[in-house]
């Protein structure tokens, strides 16, 4: 099984080819935004965003920001700073030059103020993006797909029938799966290593993604997956498939979503931003089988550059 990817020169693969706006601290943001609303393609990734997982794992909040931005689906980054200390704008650019991929850093004050800084990140910007907009996608190996596929909807047991035939259908990969215990664990038929199912404490788990460099199919079951989605970025995921029955889930700034929904009174509602309704699995219009296959081509076309109904929108959780 194949899809269309950028390889980078790691070797890893991008779904996207983002070119990276990294505010290494707070005063950094509102150059990143007024930027990024500028160039083309240009992707915000604010300091704010890992602000609040201050203290909670196990990595510190440059080592996060700087996962996040050597994410596969970033082809550059320009990383923007306020602070005197340099160490963490110097810190995130080495992580993500050491991918092989355009890194530089712009200090707000040796530019001479915000207005200079923001012209000096928008040409550099013009020029990154100009380079990076000559790669292309080649043919891959599926098993290069390092995914997350999130159970958010109420009824989930019927729902997880169709994402875990998905996941079974990708059998040249091993699958781990991270749950919430108060979420079911379906079963996963899969070659190689059985999954990780162990009772452990879930924010364990969550630390144990944050640190983990190894790519594989993950199924992790929450009710909200806001903050293991940051964490599961930071260890290289491309793509997320989302089950919803309710509310909105923008896309991540660098990874897009796939939102399926069972419930065909929210999918009237929200066809705008849900890319699939599965139909009534209970009432039996639609076996697993077939929705897990409409799954698995809606994600492999999402992977070879079909875009998600929010990235049509620009809609991102800034």
């Amino acid at each position: 099984m194949e899809l269309f990817g950028f390889v980078r020169p790691d070797g890893s693969l991008g779904i996207r080819n983002h070119l990276c706006l990294v505010s290494a601290d707070a005063g950094s943001d509102a150059v990143c935004l007024r930027v990024a609303g500028t160039v083309r393609g240009a992707v915000p990734l604010l300091y704010r965003r890992f602000s609040r997982f201050a203290g909670v794992t196990d990595i510190n909040i440059s080592e996060l920001i700087g996962k996040t931005a050597s994410n596969p689906n970033v082809g550059a980054i320009i990383v923007v700073e306020s602070s005197s200390d340099n160490s963490q704008a110097d810190y995130i650019v080495e992580q993500v030059a050491k991918t092989g991929r355009l890194a530089e850093k712009i200090h707000i004050g040796n530019c001479g103020g915000i207005v200079k800084a923001s012209a000096a990140v928008l040409s550099t910007a013009i020029t990154m993006t100009r380079d990076i907009s000559t790669y292309r996608r080649e043919l891959v190996r599926v098993d290069q797909l390092n995914a997350a596929m999130w159970f958010t909807e109420k009824d989930s047991t019927n729902m997880s029938l169709a994402i875990t035939n998905c996941i079974n259908r990708l059998v040249e990969k091993d699958c781990e799966i991270i749950r919430n215990e108060v979420m079911p664990e379906p079963e996963i038929h899969q070659q190689g290593t059985p999954p990780n199912s162990e009772n452990r404490d879930f924010i364990n788990q969550v630390k144990d993604l944050a640190l983990s460099t190894e790519p594989k199919l993950r199924l992790i079951s929450s009710k909200s997956h806001e903050y293991f989605e940051e964490l599961a970025v930071a260890q290289g995921i491309q793509v997320q498939v989302v089950t919803i029955g309710s509310g909105n889930v923008p896309d991540h700034p660098l990874v897009p979503t796939v939102r399926v929904t069972s419930n065909r009174d929210y999918f009237e509602l929200m066809h705008d931003t849900v890319e699939l309704r599965l139909g009534d699995l209970k009432g039996g219009d639609m076996n697993p089988e077939d929705a897990g296959l409409l799954v698995l081509n809606e994600l492999l076309a999402t992977c070879s550059g079909r875009l998600s109904k929010c990235e049509i929108a620009n809609e991102i959780s800034l």
